[in-house]
């Protein structure tokens, strides 16, 4: 299970530094922790572009409902305006997707934060035995 992103967002109280700290334990690649960051930047980014787009199509559409209550034609400029935030808003929808699925591609790349009690090796034979099962490692119990 991938880290929640909030755990790499600063502003929402999360630790990107931690983050980076538990990739360098684990002997992997920290620049994914600043990609992240970058992919959900611009997600956020678009995702704002989107609603004000929303919003802005909101109050055309309102606009243009006033006029046809009065039984008048809108103004072309008006239906005109009211087309282009439509295709706006499809292109956003579309890049908004994108960028979501690459940051969320990223963030499942990163691996659970190591606690600062596993010992840091990249060697698996300096793993520390908490525990041991029977008198046969498991290999030589299943041979049998």
């Amino acid at each position: 299970m991938p880290l929640d992103i909030n755990t790499i967002r600063a502003y929402e109280g999360g630790a990107p530094e931690k983050v980076r700290e538990s990739q360098r334990r684990r002997f992997a690649d920290v620049a994914l922790v600043d990609a992240v960051i970058l992919l959900d930047d611009q997600w956020r980014n678009t995702r704002e572009e989107l609603n004000n787009a929303s919003k802005t199509k909101n109050s055309l559409n309102k606009d243009i409902g006033a006029f046809m209550k009065k039984k008048e034609t809108p103004p072309q400029e008006m239906l005109d305006a009211k087309k282009d935030v439509e295709h706006a808003i499809a292109q956003l929808v579309e890049k908004e997707k994108e960028l979501a699925a690459k940051r969320d591609a990223a963030l499942g790349k990163i691996g659970n934060l190591v606690p600062d009690s596993v010992p840091v090796s990249d060697d698996e034979a300096n793993n520390l035995v908490v525990d041991k099962w029977g008198d046969f490692a498991r290999d030589e119990w299943m041979l049998s």
